[in-house]
């Protein structure tokens, strides 16, 4: 049959919610809780994620460099690094040891891949989702659409969201518009992350 397409977004509280089960799961690594608010703050896909190398980033610059081969568009894209996944992604340094990749294979795997596997994430989750009864299932991927409808709900103009997603913009105006938006994509991903902080912040409240 015909796949549907998904329509899946996590509400704020659902928000508060998964950071206090990421925290609460037992077997719920802190590198697995860092490695998912930080798909969370940038909005980008898992395999985007997890294969990322440090060769890619520029951490003076606030910048990732992602590109074009690992895209799904096929058109490289710099992600402006708002503060908070910055903080993120040095965490990740430290426990990558000196690997070259931000996510290195862990000693458990039996594969032959350098980095984790995309499947990883999802395996992790199904340690805290018990911990969000009443909760409607959701995935990794609906963290892109979640972004995308919190962007939307805290003002940021639809053509600045679409690129913050790497979507390329529509129609005519996607054709001799190619103007990057990145500063206008740093500010939208900063007031991103600070509804996230808020989000994680009261969950340590509730707790």
């Amino acid at each position: 049959g015909q796949e549907e397409a998904r329509t899946r977004v996590l509400s704020r509280d659902e928000l508060v919610q998964l950071f206090v089960a990421m925290r609460d799961a037992k077997g719920f690594s802190y590198e697995n809780r860092v490695t998912v608010k930080l798909l969370l703050l940038l909005a980008v896909r898992k395999q985007e994620l997890t294969a990322a190398q440090w060769t890619e980033f520029d951490l003076d610059r606030a910048i990732w460099y992602l590109p074009a081969e690992r895209t799904k568009t096929g058109t490289a894209m710099d992600i402006p690094l708002p503060n908070a996944a910055i903080v993120c992604l040095g965490e990740l340094r430290r426990l990558a040891e000196g690997s070259e990749w931000v996510l290195p294979a862990r000693k458990a795997q039996q594969r032959m891949l350098p980095h984790i596997h995309e499947n990883t994430l999802n395996v992790a989750l199904a340690k805290v989702k018990p911990l969000m009864p009443g909760i409607e299932p959701f995935c990794v991927h609906d963290f892109r659409r979640t972004a995308r409808t919190h962007l939307a709900a805290l003002g940021v103009d639809s053509h600045i969201a679409e690129r913050c997603l790497n979507h390329k913009i529509r129609g005519i105006e996607g054709i001799y518009n190619r103007h990057d938006y990145l500063d206008e994509r740093r500010k939208a991903l900063e007031l991103w992350a600070e509804f996230l902080e808020a989000c994680e912040t009261e969950g340590v409240i509730r707790a």
